[in-house]
């Protein structure tokens, strides 16, 4: 670039031109420099890592964000599937029961909304026999020592609703069963006992006739499940009685071979 002559017309016109020329030079390569100086490839390879990891983090965040509540969800749903678990199966609990031998007995029962059922009794040789009737609300059985019929309800209550003693007409007299099985050791009292619905309970007895004698016949009996009523069927006799399964309302009996069915009434008929 020649310089203008001082004696040109233009002079200064042009030196200020020339001036702000050299300016703006100046300060881009002085731009220029900084950056390079500053801001070198590697570096630039940092800020790029450093906004990677920065977008990294916040994606990371989001992404967590979006699971966590996916995760408590999960949480809630397994804990009302426990919770509704836990409902569906009724905890098992069990009472004892003392028996005449001074020994106890294990019921189990469940309970569930309030009401308790009765599961199941532990083998035991301190009964001889014993039945649940169809709600699972009550438990008979016999005891094996001294011949007690007891009932045991669902809240663990024991009744012994055994018949106390029996009593003879035509002799006037009523025989305890204490007297009757410390005279007669062979003698049945109570055996086996089956529910025919859940307030009737059926059971076996040499009654109403005593002695050692092995040949004694067995008699069917019915009685409430309150002990109140006792009654002889005496259709229902025979050397070898057994009480079988039950069905609606119905016993089936076994009378030497023989199978029957006994109502709550204490109609005996041959099995249908």
């Amino acid at each position: 670039m020649s310089k203008p002559s001082i004696f040109s017309k233009e002079y200064q016109r042009k030196m200020k031109r020339r001036k702000l020329t050299i300016s703006i030079v100046i300060i881009s390569i002085l731009v220029v420099g900084v950056i390079f100086f500053v801001v070198k490839p590697n570096n630039l390879g940092n800020i790029k890592n450093s906004v990677a990891k920065i977008w990294s983090k916040d994606n990371s965040k989001t992404k967590d964000v979006e699971k966590k509540p996916k995760e408590i969800e999960k949480k809630d749903e397994e804990s009302k599937e426990a919770v509704k678990k836990e409902k569906e199966e009724p905890k098992e609990k069990y009472y004892e029961i003392k028996m005449s031998s001074g020994n106890n007995v294990k019921i189990t029962y469940s309970e569930e909304a309030g009401v308790k059922k009765i599961l199941t009794i532990d083998n035991s040789s301190d009964y001889s026999s014993y039945d649940i009737n169809k709600s699972q609300s009550n438990l008979v059985l016999v005891d094996s020592k001294n011949q007690d019929l007891l009932v045991v309800n669902s809240n663990g209550e024991v009744k012994n609703i055994v018949k106390k003693g029996y009593e003879s007409k035509s002799y006037g007299k009523t025989y305890s069963k204490e007297e009757m099985l410390k005279s007669y050791p062979n003698l049945i009292w109570t055996a086996e006992a089956k529910f025919i619905n859940d307030n009737t309970i059926a059971y076996i007895s040499n009654l109403p006739y005593f002695g050692n004698q092995q040949d004694l016949d067995k008699y069917l009996w019915i009685c409430d499940i309150e002990g109140q009523s006792h009654r002889t069927i005496f259709e229902a006799k025979g050397k070898d009685v057994k009480l079988n399964k039950t069905s609606v309302d119905v016993l089936e009996v076994s009378v030497d071979g023989n199978i029957k069915q006994v109502n709550v009434d204490g109609t005996l008929t041959a099995k249908q």
